[in-house]
């Protein structure tokens, strides 16, 4: 599903408007798709229906809506906060033959559902007075709020909120826009669901999209003629003394996710706790005193994926064996937390290693590694990603409430997840289910966009058993055995 700009939604309009299709008949279109979606939702008659309407286009949508909405027979008031002011949106107005009364809080006190058609994507300026008491007498109805297109009081195009709808429901059109996948704007939404309001494919032609919403993958099942060397070795180099936990979460979820053979590199401090823990992996063990160069060739030798960073600390050494691996691997290597911390004062070093690179920051390492604010990554996070991803020429994984990864020119949202999965070892699983997955999938953006998903679909299943609150990482890769039976077999 792919996200577009609110100037290329209107290139598309216009190019189907060119086609032979008038802005009255998409009007049209919007307005029954969005009633079909209420439909499937909700039951309309004999409910107290009030749709607040806007002087412009989105306006124009809600008296197309309130027609059709007292069509199937909900008793409908229409409340404008403006006189309609585009020609679509006169005559959408005049084809409703209820009366049209200016606004007033009180009409919405008995309502059953609220339909907000005051601001589409056109909205580019702080609300006045007037519109913020507007919206906030909507959110403060007990009603089920529907908003045509975005909620309004949002900007289309990033995830700025400071007073807006709070939709139950909100019916998009054409396609998803930005502000719909980035946070905070995207609360707002409730669930969002795409109208197409009849533009041909070919009004798309020549408009690129911002990105693309992730799909969940799908796995082919296994040939039986195989054995573990043909799903490769995956190389974790992980943990230090008090964080054995990183390096036992990363090599269970690799092993979860596929991989022939996992092979953990640790010191021998930790080593009792890890073999003990996940039995399945080969651990080789090393001490400060062993030589690097050797423990780095033993540590990637044979493998097909590797993953370094978990839980490593950023004392010396770690970070002459991260400097190391990215010196001799030429495979997928998957870079997290201690790993990308490492790399902060050099990270030209990611343009001289021969690996396919992934890394895997959260807003906070994001923020060193660009060397600006956390606030400023949360502000900026597709262009932060999509430049830190082309200037290194590798794959970005900027984790966060809506993960966000970009690769080889182009930019994906992931959008399951929940805040349950906003603990310590969360970024360890999703690394070693990288690592998993990579043994499975050539291409590095493959590999991270399915890793995400697969990584928030299993958080959710774990927070739906245990509740936010409870759900830990480990339950987190309890439910990765479902998720990837709901997707086919790896």
């Amino acid at each position: 599903m792919k996200v577009f700009s609110s100037s290329d939604i209107k290139k598309i309009e216009q190019n189907a408007n060119n086609s032979g299709i008038s802005f009255f008949d998409m009007m049209e279109n919007a307005g029954k798709g969005a009633v079909k979606e209420i439909l499937e939702r909700f039951e309309v008659n004999g409910k107290n229906t009030v749709v607040v309407c806007g002087g412009g286009n989105n306006g124009g949508d809600g008296y197309a809506v309130a027609r059709l909405l007292e069509n199937e027979g909900a008793f409908v008031r229409v409340l404008k906060t403006e006189e309609p002011a585009t020609d679509t949106a006169k005559e959408m107005a005049l084809r409703f033959f209820g009366e049209a009364i200016e606004f007033e809080a009180s009409y919405l006190y008995e309502a059953d559902i609220i339909i907000d058609a005051v601001f589409g994507i056109g909205l580019s300026r702080d609300l006045s007075e007037k519109y913020l008491e507007i919206i906030k007498a909507i959110n403060a109805s007990n009603a089920v709020k529907i908003s045509l297109d975005i909620p309004s009081g949002i900007f289309a195009d990033c995830g700025k909120e400071k007073y807006a709808v709070k939709a139950d429901l909100t019916t998009t059109f054409i396609a998803r826009k930005p502000s719909s996948v980035l946070h905070p704007a995207a609360l707002n939404y409730g669930e969002c669901v795409t109208v197409d309001i009849g533009t041909p494919q070919t009004a798309f032609e020549g408009v690129k999209e911002i990105g693309e919403i992730i799909p969940a993958p799908y796995f082919e099942k296994r040939n039986p003629n195989t054995h573990k060397g043909s799903f490769g070795t995956v190389s974790l180099i992980c943990g230090s003394f008090g964080m054995a936990g990183a390096a036992v979460l990363s090599t269970k979820a690799a092993l979860r996710s596929g991989v022939g053979l996992a092979r953990v590199t640790l010191p021998k401090s930790i080593y009792p706790i890890v073999t003990s823990s996940v039995p399945e992996a080969v651990c080789n063990v090393y001490d400060e005193t062993d030589d690097l160069n050797l423990i780095v060739k033993n540590a990637l030798s044979g493998a097909r994926s590797a993953v370094i960073g978990c839980g490593i600390g950023t004392d010396d050494f770690s970070k002459k064996m991260v400097k190391a691996v990215l010196e001799n691997y030429k495979g997928k290597l998957i870079i997290d937390a201690d790993g990308l911390n490492s790399i902060c004062s050099d990270i030209e070093c990611i343009k001289r290693s021969g690996a396919d690179i992934i890394l895997t920051p959260h807003p906070a390492e994001m923020a060193r590694l660009c060397g600006v604010t956390v606030e400023e990554i949360e502000k900026n996070r597709v262009e932060y990603a999509k430049n830190l991803s082309e200037n290194l020429g590798c794959t970005v994984v900027l984790k966060g409430n809506i993960t966000v990864v970009a690769g080889k020119g182009k930019v994906y949202f992931n959008t399951n997840g929940n805040a349950g999965m906003a603990t310590g070892g969360s970024g360890d699983v999703l690394s070693g289910i990288m690592g998993g997955i990579a043994c499975t999938f050539d291409d590095a953006v493959d590999i991270a966009v399915n890793s995400v998903y697969i990584h928030g679909a299993a958080g959710d299943m774990a927070s739906e058993r245990y509740g936010e609150i409870s759900a830990l990482p480990t339950d987190t890769i309890e439910f990765l055995p479902e998720v990837y039976k709901t997707l086919g077999e790896i």
